[in-house]
């Protein structure tokens, strides 16, 4: 998992994101995942790693990660697929997905980074929606054209520059403006709500006594962290404890623990370093036996 991107997917949804990994999770532990992303959402979009195929000897191939994570979230697959290079490919790998992977809800497609030349994305959209069509397949549930960041910043990852946020949210209304226009998201939401129910027979949440404070840092200058970190946390008794290392003097009063999150440090090194009380609270903590991740 990329945490840069999970950090720019909470900063598009106002969501904290949560991991499904099997390199890193069980089953039980990413079907929990699932669960804590859906408290209080309408939909739970899972974005993939573009593996629902990988290639074996002979030419063959068998499902990846994500046709596994597909199968046991019974999740149906949206497939978004970049043309801009060429749609005769891309058609013949949406047949060829659907074929072996039968037992996988794959609906329509969206087509991603179209030309934004006017004749050449009509004259996309009539070749897939054809091709598609003859092949017995739903035509397109979307088209969005080529999208260019003012900003010129880079589409994946943060990029910290002068101390500003990654992308600017006046940027980040335009995409959805323009999502809502080229996508049909009624029916993208229908295809969601078609997902089979989850249920764990095994399952019992007990809430654990809580058995330490832990302080994390959260601020400009330290906000990189995976929500799954914190919230398994707290299932298991800990009680978190958000502060500053920036605007902070010292750290909160009866810790047993530490977690510094992933930051910035090279644009905020001058003012980390002027904050010599939290300097020395740290340390101490430290030089006095503190648990510190």
């Amino acid at each position: 998992p990329n945490l840069q991107q999970a950090v720019l997917l909470k900063g598009i949804t106002d969501r904290y994101v949560h991991v499904l990994d099997p390199k890193l999770q069980s089953q039980s532990q990413m079907l929990e995942s699932l669960y804590m992303a859906g408290l209080g959402a309408d939909v739970v979009l899972i974005e993939g790693m573009s593996t629902l195929l990988e290639p074996i000897q002979g030419g063959d191939f068998v499902g990846g990660p994500d046709s596994y994570i597909a199968k046991i979230t019974y999740t149906p697959i949206c497939p978004v697929f970049d043309i801009s290079l060429n749609e005769t490919e891309a058609v013949n790998n949406l047949l060829l997905h659907s074929k072996l992977l039968p037992e996988i809800n794959i609906t329509a497609a969206i087509a991603n980074r179209l030309p934004s030349e006017q004749s050449e994305l009509l004259k996309a959209i009539t070749s897939i929606n054809n091709e598609l069509i003859a092949n017995g397949k739903d035509p397109l549930l979307g088209v969005v054209p080529q999208i260019v960041n003012p900003e010129d910043l880079p589409s994946h990852g943060i990029h910290q520059t002068s101390k500003l946020p990654p992308i600017s949210r006046q940027f980040l209304m335009e995409l959805s403006s323009i999502v809502a226009r080229c996508v049909d998201v009624d029916e993208l939401l229908s295809n969601a709500a078609k997902a089979q129910t989850i249920i764990l027979d095994d399952y019992r949440y007990i809430p654990a006594t809580r058995g330490c404070r832990i302080a994390v840092s959260f601020d400009n200058a330290f906000g990189l962290c995976f929500q799954d970190n914190l919230s398994f946390l707290r299932l298991y008794g800990a009680d978190i404890v958000p502060f500053s290392i920036l605007a902070d003097t010292s750290l909160p009063k009866g810790i047993g623990g530490l977690y510094i999150t992933g930051g910035f440090l090279s644009e905020y090194s001058t003012d980390l370093l002027k904050n010599k009380s939290m300097i020395r609270s740290i340390r101490t903590f430290n030089e006095q036996g503190g648990a510190i991740y």
